[in-house]
C-alpha cells in the first residue's frame, strides 16, 4: 500500500511540473507574471525607460537608437506575450532560426510579408514560427528601408484577450 501511494504522489507531482513547465521565459520574464513583477525583473537587466499603454508595458535602454527593446502585453493582469527586439543583423536572424529549430523542432509554419506596390509601403519581413505546448513562438527580420531594420522574436500564451492567430 505504501508503495502504490508513492507512486500516486510521483505522479502527481510530475503532472504538475510539466504543467508549469510550459510556461515561456525571457530574459526572466515568466508568463504569469504581473506588470510590477516584470518590470522589476527589467529594472534588474538594466531596462531604463518604461511606458505603459493599456495592458502593455513597454521598455527600452536610456538610448532611443538601441534595438535593446521589450514589448510586455497582460490579459487579466498577467503576463501572456514578450517580444524583444535585437540586434537586426540578418546573420543574427539565421542564428536565431537555428537555435529555436534546435529547441522547438521544425517550424510549425513560415510566412513572407513583400512591398505593396500600390500603398507604396515597402516593407519586407519573413518570420518562422513553433509552437511548445499553449505557447507560440516566432523570430521576424524586417527591413522597412536600407538602414531600418529589425529583428523580434515573440512569445505568445494562448488567452482570453486576444487570439494568437497562429497558435
Amino acid at each position: 500500500m505504501q508503495f502504490s501511494c508513492s507512486v500516486i504522489v510521483c505522479i502527481v507531482l510530475l503532472l504538475f511540473l510539466s504543467g508549469n513547465s510550459k510556461a515561456f521565459e525571457l530574459d526572466g520574464l515568466k508568463s504569469g507574471m504581473t506588470m510590477e513583477q516584470s518590470k522589476t525583473v527589467l529594472k534588474r537587466i538594466s531596462y531604463e525607460n518604461f511606458n505603459v499603454i493599456e495592458t502593455t508595458l513597454l521598455a527600452s535602454d536610456k538610448s532611443l537608437d538601441s534595438h535593446r527593446r521589450i514589448s510586455a502585453s497582460f490579459c487579466n493582469g498577467k503576463l501572456v506575450q514578450v517580444q524583444k527586439g535585437l540586434p537586426p543583423l540578418f546573420n543574427n536572424f539565421t542564428r536565431l532560426v537555428e537555435q529555436k529549430t534546435k529547441e522547438f523542432g521544425s517550424p510549425t509554419s513560415a510566412w513572407v510579408r513583400v512591398p505593396d506596390i500600390v500603398s507604396g509601403f515597402d516593407v519586407n519581413s519573413v518570420s518562422f514560427a513553433w509552437r511548445d505546448g499553449t505557447t507560440a513562438i516566432s523570430a521576424t527580420y524586417t527591413e522597412l528601408t536600407a538602414t531600418n531594420k529589425q529583428l523580434d522574436i515573440l512569445y505568445a500564451d494562448k488567452n482570453s484577450c486576444w487570439n494568437v492567430d497562429w497558435l
